[in-house]
């Protein structure tokens, strides 16, 4: 049984800006309208006949992206990244990044930190799987077996990532 949430007919999107360190072109400060897309696996639906209710489903994903919408987004585990955290009595608390030759200044308010290396489509699902996960857990869904959450940056262009679950219904740690 597997239910489906097409990220670009239900409005699930975020625009937010970034850079993949070392890449020729996106190398450079830009943005993108992303789209996520959902998909999840159960081995039986419950009482209602669901594997996952659809609005509830729906609530979470817009509750994560929420958080990264018109945001600049910074790699923290990235290797080339130096961040330095300002709080000044005069101004506003500001982020400075340092990447190789290139030194980047932000309100600290337009700034999301997220807990990957790069800033790649792949990562960026990679984290929204992570994060959904950790949702699902709290939400006691115990038939998952196993979801794919997509990022696409646009139309056709996007990356995909699997998680699977523990086939007794646990949720890997």
């Amino acid at each position: 049984m597997k239910i489906v949430l097409d990220g670009s007919k239900l409005g699930l999107k975020f625009s937010a800006c970034h850079l993949i360190v070392g890449h020729d072109r996106c190398g450079r400060l830009h943005g993108h309208n992303y789209t996520v897309t959902l998909e999840i696996e159960g081995r039986d639906t419950d009482a209602r006949g669901l594997v996952v209710d659809f609005i509830e489903c729906k609530d979470i994903v817009r509750g994560i992206i929420k958080k990264l919408d018109h945001r600049v987004l910074i790699a923290e585990k990235s290797r080339e990244i130096v961040t330095t955290r300002k709080c000044g009595k005069t101004h506003q608390a500001e982020v400075e990044l340092k990447i190789r030759d290139k030194r980047y200044v932000f309100p600290i308010a337009d700034v999301v930190f997220l807990p990957i290396k790069s800033l790649s489509a792949e990562d960026i699902s990679g984290y929204l799987g992570k994060a959904l996960l950790d949702e699902f857990k709290k939400r006691g869904y115990d038939n998952i077996e196993s979801f794919t959450v997509g990022v696409d940056e646009v139309a056709g262009q996007g990356a995909r990532v699997r998680i699977e679950v523990v086939k007794n219904g646990r949720f890997p740690v």
